[in-house]
């Protein structure tokens, strides 16, 4: 327990970051490093990120209508995010989502997410198909990391 809280202190995560990068590969680095689960390491890398970035934790939602596409199960944002993640609430139809699930490997992509019918920023997607765990559920997702949102136009 001791190593856990000192590896995840800033002290030995800000270098890494610094060294490194924000990014999918930083997260699962620190991860392996300190031997901790992937969501305290996207937590501790993502609350010290200076940039724009979050994590979001994703289920697939089969719906035979609409057709399928994804929720935000549970996320984690760096101050400087852009705009406000509602958990569950986002049905997510993203390419880099679909690629991961048929994926053992890191998919990226760089695609539009449309907010709230006001602006679409333009974001680099990691995506990649994993456990995580929600309400003490383990359940099998997509975990994606989002970096440089940047505003690509405004709807009239």
């Amino acid at each position: 327990m001791g190593s856990f809280i000192l590896g995840l202190s800033s002290d030995h995560i800000q270098p890494i970051l610094a060294d490194r990068g924000y990014s999918f590969e930083t997260i699962e680095h620190i991860q392996n490093t300190f031997r901790v689960s992937f969501e305290a390491a996207a937590r501790s890398v993502t609350e010290l990120c200076d940039d724009p970035a979050s994590v979001l934790f994703c289920s697939l939602i089969i719906d035979a209508i609409n057709g399928n596409s994804f929720a935000i199960d549970k996320f984690v944002v760096a101050q400087s995010f852009p705009f406000y993640i509602y958990a569950k609430t986002w049905r997510l139809p993203f390419l880099c989502l679909r690629r991961a699930t048929q994926s053992d490997m890191l998919i990226r992509t760089t695609e539009s997410w449309q907010i709230d019918g006001t602006a679409s920023y333009q974001c680099e997607f990691a995506a990649k198909r994993m456990f995580f765990y929600v309400n003490k559920m383990r359940v099998e997702g997509v975990i994606v990391v989002v970096t440089n949102p940047k505003v690509s136009d405004l709807l009239k």
